[in-house]
C-alpha cells in the first residue's frame, strides 16, 4: 500500500513540472518576440509584419528572414504561399539563414498579396515568371526564432485574413 502512494505521489510531482515547464515555454515565447500583423486586410493591400524581440537583454535569431514561411488555409490543409526571393532567371546570392535581432530590434516583412513562381523557359533560355493575385481566406506566418543562450529554437505563428 505504502509503495503504490508513492508511485501515485512521483508521477503526480513529474506530472506538475512538466505542466509547469510547457507553461513556463508558452509565456517565454510570448515575452521574446512580438508579431505585429492585422487581423484584415483588403485583397490588394501591402501587408506589412513587424517581428520585434520584446526583451530587455536577450539576442534572438529568425531563421530564414528572407523566406518567411506564409500558408494559406485551403480546406482542412494549409498550402504555403509562393513568394519569390530571387527572379527567374536570376543569379541571385542564397539567402541568409538567419538574421540577428538585438534586445528591442524589429523586422519587417512585406508582402504586397501576390504569388509568384518560376515557370517553363521561354525561347531564351529565362523561366516565365507567373503571378496570381492571393484570393481571400485565412493565412498564417510562422516565424522560428532561436534563442542562444537556451540553445533551443521556437516556432511562432500568427493568423490573418484576407477579403474582399
Amino acid at each position: 500500500m505504502k509503495v503504490t502512494i508513492y508511485v501515485i505521489l512521483f508521477w503526480s510531482f513529474v506530472v506538475s513540472s512538466c505542466a509547469a515547464i510547457i507553461q513556463k515555454d508558452a509565456k517565454e515565447k510570448q515575452d521574446v518576440i512580438s508579431i505585429d500583423v492585422n487581423d484584415k486586410y483588403e485583397r490588394g493591400e501591402q501587408i506589412d509584419i513587424t517581428v520585434a524581440n520584446a526583451t530587455e537583454n536577450d539576442t534572438i535569431y529568425i531563421y530564414e528572414p528572407q523566406q518567411i514561411r506564409m500558408e494559406k488555409l485551403e480546406g482542412e490543409k494549409w498550402r504555403k504561399v509562393r513568394i519569390r526571393y530571387c527572379p527567374c532567371g536570376a543569379s541571385c546570392p542564397q539567402p541568409p539563414e538567419k538574421q540577428l535581432l538585438m534586445p528591442g530590434n524589429e523586422f519587417f516583412i512585406q508582402w504586397d498579396q501576390i504569388e509568384e513562381w518560376c515557370g517553363e523557359k521561354n525561347e531564351k533560355g529565362v523561366p516565365e515568371t507567373h503571378t496570381a493575385e492571393a484570393e481571400k481566406g485565412l493565412y498564417r506566418i510562422t516565424i522560428i526564432y532561436y534563442k542562444p543562450d537556451r540553445n533551443q529554437a521556437y516556432k511562432i505563428v500568427e493568423e490573418f485574413e484576407i477579403v474582399d
